[in-house]
């Protein structure tokens, strides 16, 4: 599992890091964006998400007492209920960076691919829903070491539009 001490060194985001200004634990926006970068840093290798911290790495104020404060169970509970799986590869830290505090969710790696088996849906407002995808985590399986049920998976949804548009221009990319 990546050290504290990398962790804090980064300056920049990376397939293994992540940072995020702010984190509300009782907005389904929130938890469908955190489960998204759970699923793709754990299906990486591991790496960890950095709450209260600019895109640079450095400490915004927030307080994140609220995500400190999270038992483990249920952030356990929030990924099975979107990808099925029990994973349970991290540790969750609050560290001072400088003077202001950080939250640290390190990830290790998924032993087997984390992928949704719901869409992450939520209201933005009274009339109208947002879906969240997680394409990114179907593009990480189809790497060319892929295992065969990990090919299944992938032909079994390219049959979605949207997965093939978004896998044509990840292949464009180089991503």
């Amino acid at each position: 599992m990546i050290t504290i001490d990398r962790v804090l060194r980064a300056k920049r985001e990376s397939k293994h890091i992540e940072f995020k200004q702010c984190f509300d634990i009782t907005a389904a926006a929130d938890w469908c964006e955190v489960i998204k970068d759970i699923a793709a840093i754990a299906n990486s290798g591991g790496g960890a998400i950095v709450f209260g911290a600019d895109s640079k790495g450095l400490p915004v104020g927030v307080n994140v007492s609220a995500i400190a404060g999270l038992d483990s169970a249920h952030l356990t509970d929030k990924l099975h209920s979107y990808t099925g799986c029990h994973f349970a590869a991290f540790e969750l830290a609050v560290v001072k960076k400088g003077k202001r505090s950080v939250a640290i969710l390190r990830l290790g790696a998924a032993s087997v691919p984390l992928i949704f088996t719901k869409p992450g849906t939520y209201a933005i407002d009274e009339k109208k829903q947002k879906t969240h995808s997680a394409l990114v985590l179907f593009i990480i399986v189809m790497e060319p070491k892929a295992n065969r049920l990990q090919r299944r998976i992938w032909r079994m949804c390219s049959s979605d539009a949207s997965l093939k548009s978004a896998s044509s221009g990840s292949e464009a990319s180089g991503k």
